[in-house]
């Protein structure tokens, strides 16, 4: 366990001098797997998947599990269009994602007790 910075240990600086490298990486250092495969990105002291965990075709189901309050995780682009289009799934009112707002693609496989980096339900 380290509380170093990943982006600093990736510029090769110590933590108490990262020079906030990670302003350069808003969006996180991407990983991708052996086979290439986009899986994680390191932001900061972070670890986060690379796909965007995205409940919206779910919000009915939500609702009807008396979920009241959803948490958006904010990104370095699109925060704002990914809330609206929660609000209008909340208003009842047919509305999705964007594939450009998730450059790395969405998943829901945990919601649907799946592997999490599984996409079964459709956003259009």
């Amino acid at each position: 366990l380290s509380a170093r910075c990943f982006t600093a240990r990736h510029e090769g600086l110590s933590k108490d001098r990262c020079e906030f490298r990670c302003l350069a990486h808003p969006d996180g250092i991407p990983l991708s797997t052996q086979e290439g495969q986009p899986f994680l990105n390191l932001n900061g002291i972070q670890v986060l998947s690379a796909r965007c965990q995205n409940l919206l075709p779910h919000v009915g189901a939500l609702r009807g599990l008396g979920v009241d309050v959803l948490r958006l995780s904010p990104q370095h682009r699109y925060s704002a269009e990914v809330a609206r289009a929660f609000a209008e799934a909340i208003a009842g009112r047919p509305a999705r994602i964007l594939d450009e707002w998730s450059p790395e693609g969405n998943c829901d496989g945990y919601w649907n007790g799946e592997a999490g980096i599984a996409s079964l339900a459709s956003t259009a």
